[in-house]
């Protein structure tokens, strides 16, 4: 048996009572037109419901049977929707919009945007770029974030400029500051990110990489030929068939991170930190301190 939902006026999603519910497999998609609405949960008690308490179920109409997450009555769910047309209204001078996906039937909406007024690079005939990527979760583990996604060729590498944009949800008209700072960093780093990915795409892949690499929880099958290679592998390639938590990999720093590790903190992560204006990928311990002779100092 099957029951047909609408999506606050768009296409029609048909339903199979029996089927299973929806993995989080990442998709391309048209249909936003829908709101996601929190509802009231409820237990049964000797066959009579009962509020469960505070507990809402975050549901796609028409969907309900498969909440898309739990949260309580307090929480505010920021729609995708809401996203969409507040960087449309507040960024068209920063952005212009690109694919958007999904995972499974609206857990996660994923919007990817151009950004203006940067340039390309390239690493032996293949270009680098720089994307923004927009999340909003609906389910109820967090609201709305976004990433400086750094691009190699179709395949995504990770991100040195990325927020949670707890605030802009009540606020939209502050996306525009938002991405403009984040635009304005990630064009900084260009250049640094740049000289490590050609160290890594020049570093032969070794059983050393590997195992510095699985002790940070990557672990890359095969035999890739660089380390460059390696990295992108287990980041999920350019291929869109993945969990959202394959996805996801492309939205912070941790593949960044290994890499200025194995290559050199010193001499890839310190450039990293000085566009940026930070300390996180550079020497760790603290700064050194240069002491300066009693004869090489100006007497008053």
């Amino acid at each position: 048996m099957t029951t047909t939902a609408q999506g606050n006026g768009t296409a029609a999603a048909t339903i199979t009572k029996s089927a299973k519910r929806p993995r989080r497999i990442v998709t391309e998609t048209t249909d936003l037109d829908w709101d996601p609405i929190a509802k009231g949960l409820y237990s049964l008690v000797d066959g009579a419901p009962v509020r469960a308490g505070e507990a809402m179920a975050i549901t796609r109409p028409g969907m309900e049977r498969w909440p898309l997450g739990i949260c309580s009555d307090r929480y505010r769910i920021t729609a995708h929707k809401d996203s969409i047309e507040a960087v449309k209204a507040y960024c068209s001078d920063l952005v212009t919009p690109g694919p958007v996906y999904v995972a499974g039937h609206g857990y996660q909406v994923m919007h990817s945007y151009e950004i203006k007024h940067t340039h390309s690079s390239e690493i032996d005939g293949v270009e680098v770029s720089t994307k923004l990527v927009v999340v909003n979760d609906h389910t109820g583990k967090g609201a709305v974030r976004s990433s400086m996604v750094v691009y190699v060729g179709d395949s995504a590498l990770g991100s040195v400029v990325y927020t949670r944009a707890h605030h802009i949800g009540s606020q939209p008209q502050r996306w525009h500051s938002a991405i403009e700072s984040m635009a304005e960093k990630a064009m900084l780093a260009q250049d640094a990110l740049l000289d490590l990915l050609r160290a890594a795409k020049a570093r032969v892949f070794t059983d050393e990489d590997r195992k510095t690499l699985e002790l940070r929880k990557i672990t890359v099958k095969g035999e890739p030929s660089t380390l460059l290679n390696a990295v992108l592998t287990w980041l999920g390639g350019s291929s869109r068939s993945v969990t959202f938590g394959v996805w996801q990999r492309r939205l912070d720093d941790k593949v960044i991170t290994a890499l200025v590790d194995i290559l050199g903190r010193t001499q890839y992560g310190a450039a990293i930190d000085e566009a940026l204006g930070q300390r996180r990928y550079g020497p760790r311990g603290p700064v050194a301190v240069v002491a300066v002779p009693v004869s090489e100092t100006v007497a008053a």
